[in-house]
């Protein structure tokens, strides 16, 4: 017996003394910056749920019903309690064909209070606006719907939980960057990181932040006699951000732009009374500025057309053209107002 126990107590020591570098070496080997970078990348990647990283739903005209096609991947951003995802510039009915509306997954699964904003947003150049409806997945019902000029918030709050689709409507040849904010528990996320776009939240409107370089400090030395559409965009095009901002570079508040460049053509709208004059950017899309009544016997295609503009202030710290602010008071302008003999 006391033979038996020599015996198993020698060997327990041999196998002890034959592992002993394996676990030394184990323990000894730091965990390289890849490996980290990798827990983190993984980490962040099911920290987003899956409804979320489903793409975009395109919805196209193929009577009877509407042929929906998974279309663009979101963008998501993620925050310790809030999560944004975003489009990319989608451009709706091209060439009468579709997309009509794009939707997508909302899902509330983790308590009943939790709530969206939604919006969309485009250049400060653009008239407009978009229909959103958020639509209950089992019954296929609309349980909230409004219609939003650029920039403005939609607060959708169902006080339960639950999966809907946010539907995003436009009627118009134009593009659009859909976006929406939901709610959820504290998630401890891996490592502080910085949006490259930064947004502002003033009165139920979510604009970008211009970044420090866009505007000239000496914007008077660089202000044009007249501004083409393109010159427009370019005032208006943060270039550090890569997007459009509601500041110009070399503009401020209560200066006068003189808009000089040909037309491209006059749509008249017999139901609306309304004349859309278009004109071409060489670098993003054309315009259609609605004006009051029918003006195609007054403009012809190819005509220079010159306009009177003048930048104001919006929401405190922005600023835009006072034709486009019109237009988003749903107001359509008369021409007589803007026109330069």
């Amino acid at each position: 017996m006391f033979a038996k126990r020599l015996y198993l107590i020698f060997a327990c020591t041999l196998l002890l003394l034959s592992t002993a570098p394996f676990i030394q070496n184990a323990s000894a080997d730091p965990i390289s910056e890849n490996n980290v970078a990798e827990m983190t990348e993984t980490y962040q990647e099911l920290s987003i749920v899956n409804w979320v990283k489903k793409a975009f739903q395109y919805a196209f005209k193929a009577a009877p019903w509407d042929w929906l096609v998974f279309n663009n991947d979101p963008i998501i951003e993620e925050h310790e309690r809030t999560t944004t995802v975003s489009s990319g510039t989608i451009k709706f009915n091209t060439e009468d064909r579709g997309p009509t509306y794009v939707r997508k997954d909302l899902i509330f699964e983790e308590y009943a209070g939790q709530d969206a904003w939604i919006w969309g947003s485009r250049a400060p150049l653009f008239t407009g606006k978009i229909a959103v409806e958020v639509i209950n997945q089992r019954t296929n019902k609309t349980e909230a719907e409004k219609v939003l000029e650029p920039l403005a918030q939609f607060h959708f709050d169902p006080n339960d939980m639950g999966s809907w689709y946010i539907k995003w409507t436009n009627t118009e040849s134009n593009s659009w960057n859909l976006f929406f904010t939901y709610r959820h528990r504290y998630k401890q996320l891996p490592g502080q990181s910085i949006a490259p776009i930064e947004f502002i939240n003033i009165n139920d409107k979510k604009y970008i932040k211009p970044s420090i370089s866009h505007k000239q400090e000496l914007h008077s030395f660089n202000v044009k006699p007249y501004y083409t559409l393109d010159d427009l965009f370019d005032e208006l095009w943060d270039v550090q951000l890569g997007d459009f901002v509601y500041e110009f570079k070399s503009l401020g508040v209560g200066d006068t732009v003189h808009f000089k460049d040909d037309l491209v053509a006059a749509h008249y709208n017999s139901e609306k009374d309304v004349t859309h004059l278009e004109f071409k950017s060489s670098r993003f899309e054309n315009v259609f500025w609605p004006f009051k009544g029918d003006l195609t016997q007054l403009f012809k295609p190819g005509d220079v057309i010159n306009l009177k503009f003048t930048i104001e202030q919006i929401d405190g710290q922005f600023e835009i053209l006072d034709y486009i602010r019109m237009d988003y008071n749903n107001e359509v302008a008369d021409i007589k107002d803007f026109l330069i003999e």
